[in-house]
């Protein structure tokens, strides 16, 4: 059986691995002239590499961990500390470090320790961020009409936590200003990291993630008989 997918974005790419690998005969489309959509990599006109941000492995990613491993690219990122810097305007540098404790008190005992949040955005944090921690799959559907900077607000977490904290994690995560991002993403991933102390350790690509993941994602296609169309109209 004959499958064409459109789209050669991580899921498209993902899709035509699972297909190649059950027999089926895979077309892939892709409308732009280089693989990826959000982890797409080109070169510019003195030949270096442009990424379309910054791209990095979580530990919760298990099944993108298995894609790589599947290609042969579980060795294109390293596991680094289990901990933030942040850089302040002035040079300061801030820390956030999760402490040797299960979660979620290795992340409520960090965010104490972090000295770029001052006492009243940590308070306010515990106390707004809980209704996230403590829900469900039927809670996070309903608060999908309003956005994460609202429903924020509307839990009392601080606005200087906001900009500070939540703001960096929306932009890393989604490429999305919490003032845009629906609640429902955001809220689900809080729970999903701060009840799993794995998930949160990350890594970076050894090299860009075009030559670190989405090269073998190509390569191991074609191997098995796939067909990859750019710049298709």
């Amino acid at each position: 059986m004959k499958v064409a997918i459109f789209g050669a974005g991580v899921a498209g790419l993902s899709a035509a691995i699972e297909l190649v690998d059950r027999g089926y005969t895979v077309e892939l489309y892709e409308k732009r002239k280089v693989l990826g959509g959000k982890v797409s990599v080109w070169k510019d006109s003195d030949g270096d590499s442009i990424e379309s941000g910054l791209h990095i492995v979580f530990g919760g990613y298990a099944q993108l961990q298995e894609y790589l491993k599947k290609v042969g690219a579980g060795d294109n990122y390293q596991w680094k500390e289990h901990s933030l810097i942040y850089a302040e305007p002035d040079g300061k540098q801030s820390f956030f470090k999760k402490a040797n404790l299960p979660s979620p008190w290795a992340e409520v005992v960090g965010g104490l320790q972090a000295d770029f949040l001052t006492m009243w955005d940590k308070i306010s944090l515990i106390k707004g961020l809980w209704p996230a921690l403590a829900g469900n799959e039927e809670y996070f559907r309903s608060q999908d009409h309003m956005t994460y900077s609202e429903w924020h607000r509307l839990h009392g977490a601080s606005e200087h936590s906001l900009q500070k904290l939540w703001k960096a994690i929306a932009l890393a995560m989604n490429f999305i200003e919490p003032n845009v991002i629906s609640a429902r993403p955001m809220i689900t991933i809080f729970k999903y990291f701060g009840t799993n102390y794995a998930a949160t350790k990350f890594a970076f690509f050894r090299k860009n993630p075009g030559d670190s993941m989405i090269e073998p994602m190509r390569q191991y296609i074609q191997s098995k008989g796939g067909r990859i169309f750019i710049d298709a109209r």
